[in-house]
């Protein structure tokens, strides 16, 4: 399995003396001595990361596949200087209260684009007289059929008698994640016209920092990869 082309965001499951746990499909079999570089994945503006190298696979506790990394001797610091950023086209749902209009709240289907774990890009038809906006944004599918899988493998390898969610009460769960994400608007400008009249960019930051949303650029980041598209290696990114 290449990871410089699939790279593979996982959890740290655990910490021994010699090694490191991380979860990881079972279909992710790297050889043994496999140079990695683990990043921090995180809803902070600071990145941790260190060099590694896979030492296995194992279960842990009997039952979640994770994969064995050397325990690093050192670990970079640094701060972030902006959010990674993916051109992800997503429907969105948004609602504000108009400034001068106390009580009086407007709802609007938007498009959301070029998306972060801070903020992104909205394409509205009108342009809010608002500060703060409520966007629910649809996630792909796929993000929620993936991120569904790996929280219930989790819950069982932590919980193995639990009773488990039906799959779909799973993927509604995860869904509702998105939804009435509080943002500031950045600025506003017409990005372009038609017969139905102008569109707005909105440029907007989360009012805080949004971990799934981070999560969603990061899939949307491997499907690009997946695909072909020019790239550098990117490194095993986990949410420790």
């Amino acid at each position: 399995h290449d990871l410089s082309k699939f790279p593979h965001q996982g959890r740290l499951q655990d910490l021994r003396p010699n090694y490191l746990c991380i979860d990881a499909p079972a279909e992710l079999r790297p050889p043994r001595g496999t140079p990695v570089t683990i990043s921090s994945l995180c809803n902070s503006a600071e990145e941790y990361s260190f060099s590694s190298e896979i030492l296995g696979r194992s279960r842990l506790n009997g039952h979640l596949p994770v994969l064995l990394l050397k325990t690093p001797e050192t670990i970079k610091h640094k701060q972030r200087r902006s959010a990674f950023r993916v051109s992800v086209t997503l429907r969105a749902h948004v609602e504000w209260e108009e400034k001068d209009k106390s009580g009086e709240w407007f709802e609007k289907p938007g498009v959301f684009t070029n998306m972060s774990g801070g903020g992104g890009q909205l394409f509205l038809r009108q342009d809010p007289a608002a500060e703060i906006l409520s966007i629910s944004v649809i996630p792909a599918d796929g993000f929620v059929e993936e991120w569904s899988r790996r929280q219930r493998a989790n819950l069982t390898a932590k919980r193995p008698f639990i009773g488990r969610d039906p799959y779909e009460q799973a993927c509604k769960k995860i869904r509702a994640q998105f939804c009435s994400i509080y943002a500031r608007i950045v600025n506003s400008k017409i990005h372009t016209e038609d017969a139905r009249g102008p569109i707005y960019a909105l440029s907007i930051a989360f009012v805080k920092p949004q971990e799934n949303c981070y999560r969603l650029v990061r899939y949307h980041e491997r499907q690009t990869l997946q695909k072909g598209a020019p790239s550098v290696p990117h490194p095993i990114t986990t949410t420790a």
